[in-house]
Formats: structure tokens, C-alpha cells, sequence
């Protein structure tokens, strides 16, 4: 039998990265969105949920730095690691559910938030280490959005006709434990160290560079996220399904989006990826501020989802050209987390106040103040950058 040729051997590559996203994504659709809903089933109280919602959160952040590192040193081999650990924790969780106390089922969550809560950062590097696959970046990545809507769609049914609402963490399990093996790269290719100097242990320096550019996307897209269905409630009379629809949406928009974004990165820098990124953002805030309705909440999902896939495609490539590629899984590890660690927070917080002081239209109409400063900071380092072929400063 002949081997493969290069070209079929790449395509097999992105197939089977693409199903591990596709996988990961349904995973974590069956967790987060769902918690909540299965704990009230299960009898807690608000306060307890709470501590659940945020220790799924917090062991996703300290630990993001630990997996970026792991993956580092052994080349690629964490993600797995990572799957297999959280379809574990995702099983132990629905027996302590179902059979055990509050605290176990709290260290449960807590394993799985941490085995969880880096994957698309490693699968991410794992796509950008290959020079096969890192200019297919967007591609690959758009059947993340795809597991996302199945993993909805799946949990959801499984609630509607199961005995025990813990079950659809079983269905996590599931999907993790399935995912295929992680394929390997090719010969990593380090930069070169010319300098010959010891490199830090995590690259925090290029990171905050990084987030110096792009912290306003994340900031303003939580906020959103956070947002947009209690304004749809309250101010526009939205049911449940108005409310999460645009939500939904969205995602469904990213699948097309993330093809037309890699196209456009063979063509100018990660820094003008992340430069563009910033008008539809804000030109979506802007509309909704300005014209509210049911009817401009959906009408403006087209530019989040193209926001969105800029902003994930040029921050992946601008940390990937910054940092030697044995260190790229620490990076993209340590810029996930950040910015989900701060922004998150920060727009709760920050976009609360804002909505109580001046109604939800003062609040989407900072969020295109903040995407307008957000251009003007990142303008500068596009305009530094070359327009080749894939090209990052």
C-alpha cells in the first residue's frame, strides 16, 4: 500500500482536529450552560450554585497556566490528557449527584473546570504548531461552534426525557472521552534564541502585550453575552427563546465567518485581524443602543459573529508569532485565562453598574466607546505590521 500524499495526509490532520474541537465544544455545552439547571434539580440553594458556577470558573483560571505548560513539555500531548481527565470528572460528578454529599460534588466540579477550561487554548496551539494546519486556523476552529449548538441541543433533549437532569454530564463525559487521539505534529521549529538567555518560566510579558491589544473585545463581548438576554426580557418583552435566540444565533454565524476570516489572513497581518475586529463590535453595540428592538438584536449577530472570529484568529496568530513555539501552549494558555479571568468579572461588575445607572442603552452605547478606543490602540500596531502571505509582527 503507498502512503499518503501530503495533501491527504493534511486534510486527514484537519479532520481529526476539527473533531476534536467539535467534541471538547459539545462537552462544554453540556456543563456551563446547564449547571445551574441541574443543580436546582438536585435541591440547592442559590448560595450553594453560586459557589459551583464560581469554582467552575476559578479552577479553569489557576490551573490554565499548568496545562499550557504541560503541553510545552510534552509536545503536544496535554490535550488528551485534558479530555480523558474531564470525562472522568464529568462521570464522578453524575455519581456524586446522584449518590453523594455537597462536597463531593464540589471537588468534582473542580477537576472538571480545571480539566476543561484550557482545551480550546491547547487544541488552538496544537493547530498553530503545524504549519499544515496553522493557515486553516479559522476553519478548524469553526467546528468549536458547531459542538457548541449540538452540545445545546443534545443536553437540552436529554433534560426533557431523562429521570435525572445529572445525566447530561454523562453526555459531557461522553463526548470527551470519545474525541479522537491527538495527531502529531510535524518537526517542532523553535525560533531561534540568539541571545542565548534563559526564557521565562511563562511568557507573561508577550502575553500582556497581547491583551494590551485585544483586552476590549473580550470585555465587551462578555458583556453582551452577559447582558442581552435580561435586556430582551425586560425592556423588549423578549420569552425565552427571543431571549437566547440571537445567542444561539450567533454561534450558528461563526461556522461561514471563520472561513471568510482565514481567507482574509492570507492577505493582511494578525494585527490588522485584530485591528478589524473591533467596528462590527462596536457597530452592533452602537445599533443596539440606538435603534433597541427585537428586530436590530438579531439584525446586529452577523457582526458579533465576525467580531468574534477576527478577534480569535489574529489574537492566536499575534501570540503564536511572539513567543518561541515550544512555549506557545503557555502562552495561549496564560491569554486565555487572563482574559476570561479579568474580563469576565470586570464586565459583570462595570456593566452592571453602568445598565442600573443609565438604563441598557448607556450601557451598549459605552461598549462602542470602548471598541472605538480599542481601534485607535490597536491601528498603530496593524499599520507596524506586513501585509504578506499569513503574516504577524
Amino acid at each position: 500500500m503507498s502512503a499518503a500524499s501530503p495533501v491527504e495526509a493534511t486534510r486527514h490532520l484537519e479532520r481529526r482536529l476539527r473533531r476534536q474541537y467539535l467534541h471538547a465544544f459539545v462537552a462544554a455545552a453540556c456543563v456551563g450552560p446547564f449547571l445551574s439547571y441541574v443543580l436546582t434539580d438536585a435541591g440547592w440553594t442559590p448560595r450553594e450554585i453560586g459557589w459551583a458556577t464560581a469554582i467552575l470558573t476559578a479552577s479553569a483560571v489557576l490551573t490554565a497556566p499548568a496545562w499550557g505548560w504541560a503541553d510545552d513539555s510534552l509536545r503536544g500531548g496535554a490535550a488528551r490528557l485534558s479530555l480523558v481527565t474531564a470525562a472522568v470528572a464529568a462521570g464522578l460528578l453524575t455519581l456524586s449527584l446522584l449518590e453523594g454529599g455537597t462536597a463531593a460534588t464540589l471537588a468534582c466540579v473542580a477537576v472538571l473546570g480545571s480539566a476543561s477550561g484550557s482545551l480550546e487554548a491547547l487544541l488552538t496551539t496544537h493547530t498553530l504548531r503545524d504549519p499544515r494546519t496553522a493557515a486553516r486556523l479559522g476553519a478548524t476552529r469553526s467546528l468549536g461552534s458547531v459542538g457548541w449548538i449540538l452540545g445545546l441541543l443534545l443536553g437540552g433533549l436529554l433534560l426533557t426525557v431523562a429521570d435525572h437532569a445529572a445525566l447530561v454530564f454523562l453526555l459531557a463525559g461522553a463526548a470527551a472521552l470519545t474525541a479522537p487521539t491527538q495527531p502529531r505534529p510535524e518537526r517542532e521549529r523553535e525560533r531561534e534564541n540568539p541571545t542565548g538567555r534563559k526564557r521565562p518560566l511563562l511568557p507573561l510579558r508577550e502575553v500582556l502585550y497581547v491583551l494590551s491589544i485585544t483586552f476590549p473585545l473580550p470585555l465587551s463581548t462578555a458583556s453582551l453575552m452577559f447582558f442581552t438576554a435580561g435586556w430582551a426580557r425586560d425592556d423588549l418583552g423578549a420569552g425565552p427563546l427571543g431571549a437566547v435566540g440571537p445567542l444561539a444565533l450567533s454561534a450558528a454565524l461563526e461556522l461561514p465567518a471563520f472561513l471568510l476570516v482565514d481567507r482574509l489572513a492570507r492577505r493582511v497581518s494578525a494585527g490588522w485581524l485584530c485591528a478589524l475586529a473591533f467596528p462590527p463590535l462596536g457597530l452592533a453595540a452602537l445599533t443596539l443602543s440606538e435603534l433597541p428592538s427585537r428586530e436590530a438584536l438579531f439584525a446586529v449577530q452577523p457582526l458579533v459573529a465576525i467580531s468574534f472570529t477576527l478577534w480569535f484568529v489574529g489574537q492566536s496568530r499575534l501570540m503564536a508569532a511572539r513567543v518561541p513555539i515550544g512555549q506557545l501552549a503557555s502562552a495561549l494558555t496564560l491569554l486565555s485565562t487572563l482574559g476570561r479571568g479579568i474580563a469576565g468579572p470586570l464586565a459583570g461588575i462595570a456593566g452592571g453598574a453602568l445598565a442600573a445607572a443609565g438604563g441598557y442603552s448607556a450601557l451598549f452605547l459605552a461598549l462602542a466607546v470602548v471598541c472605538a478606543l480599542g481601534f485607535l490602540r490597536a491601528l498603530p500596531v496593524a499599520l507596524r505590521t506586513t501585509s504578506s502571505k499569513g503574516a504577524v509582527p
